[in-house]
């Protein structure tokens, strides 16, 4: 093995994939972080418009039955502007109704 400049040894197929590994793990732990923290109103705001289940969101809106489900119950993670555009007229509100930000920020110390 050829020495690497300033004695640095090179690294290792395993040190790499720890090292990416660790990168994983940091983002699944930043994901699960802000999925808990931004959290849907669709529910709420369906119910008060009269609209009591998902599947009858679904319908109005013409919004696949699994999507519709996964919005109703905050486990939807993404939404295009097709579909946000179509729930914001359906329930009368703009989308910043609907999400809600909960619990405290997290402070990062820095070194």
């Amino acid at each position: 093995m050829r020495p690497q400049p300033h004695g640095i040894p090179p690294l290792s197929v395993t040190s790499l994939e720890t090292v990416d590994q660790r990168k994983a793990e940091e983002r699944d732990r930043e994901d699960q972080f802000w999925r808990e923290r931004i959290q849907w109103r669709v529910r709420e705001l369906a119910r008060a418009k009269g609209i009591p289940s998902a599947l009858q969101l679904s319908e109005r809106i013409k919004l696949n039955k699994n999507s519709a489900n996964n919005l109703w119950n905050g486990t939807a993670l993404r939404i295009d502007r097709d579909t946000l555009a179509k729930l914001c007229d359906a329930l009368e509100c703009a989308p910043g109704d609907l999400l809600v930000l909960v619990g405290e920020p997290r402070h990062e110390e820095r070194a």
